[in-house]
């Protein structure tokens, strides 16, 4: 059996009558009234929802606007202090290396300070004792020079008497007729020995050169005169000694 052929069942409706069912013109009046204001009120609370539903969804993207350029300026933000970050760290190695090489620029300075001053000492040391060494030769050589001054008369005077008995001798003068009286006494001059260590040379007192070399030139000259005067006595000495033995004869 098809679905075409099945009898369709009969719904009965509420009144029978339709205008018993719609009521009088005053209560469809009523009735329309009433649907009319349900239906303003409905467009009401519609449009106000709708307006509602427009400020959230204006609301809404103004906020998501607002979190957008925000994200974007923290983003910024974040890069600018990233690269920021990177400079730091870049500049952190720089300084790191300049620290280094500069610690040891000084650790070198300070071994190169200490061999200088071990060096410094070594040649103070040495010239310590140069100095004392020099010293100690000044003060050897001035006992020297003090003994011989002592004894520089001594050495004259046998001198002198050696000469008086061989002048004697040769004038055949007896030595006990005071001839060696008659003699002037002789005359000692002051015992200065020069320095012959070259290291002994800066050690006595500064004096002026050229004053040192005149002084020099004015003793040497009256020592040359006293030499000729010894010589011409010595010569006309034996120019009598020859002629007297002819006399005595």
């Amino acid at each position: 059996m098809s679905r075409r052929n099945i009898p369709r069942p009969s719904i009965p409706t509420k009144s029978a009558n339709p205008a018993r069912g719609r009521g009088t013109d005053q209560q469809q009046q009523q009735k329309k009234q009433k649907l009319s204001d349900e239906a303003g009120q409905a467009a009401l609370q519609a449009y106000d929802r709708a307006v509602k539903v427009t400020a959230e969804r204006e609301r809404y993207r103004t906020d998501r606007d607002n979190f957008r350029a925000k994200f974007k300026i923290s983003e910024s933000r974040l890069q600018e202090t990233d690269a920021e970050m990177e400079k730091l760290k870049k500049e952190l190695a720089e300084a790191k290396t300049a620290a280094a090489s500069a610690e040891a620029e000084v650790e070198k300075m300070k071994v190169e300070e200490k061999k200088n001053l071990e060096e410094a000492d070594a040649k103070g040391y040495e010239a310590g004792i140069k100095r004392a060494t020099l010293e100690y030769t000044q003060t050897a050589h001035q006992m020297v020079n003090d003994a011989l001054e002592d004894r520089l008369p001594e050495f004259f005077e046998l001198g002198y008497a050696a000469g008086a008995e061989a002048m004697a001798t040769v004038l055949v003068v007896e030595t006990d007729t005071q001839f060696r009286q008659q003699v002037p006494p002789p005359v000692i001059p002051d015992l200065r020995l020069p320095y012959t260590e070259e290291e002994c040379a800066p050690l006595p007192p500064e004096e002026d050169k050229d004053v040192v070399m005149a002084e020099a030139s004015v003793q040497e000259k009256p020592s040359e005169g006293a030499e000729k005067k010894d010589q011409a006595a010595l010569a006309e000495g034996e120019d009598g000694a020859a002629a007297t033995p002819n006399t005595l004869t």
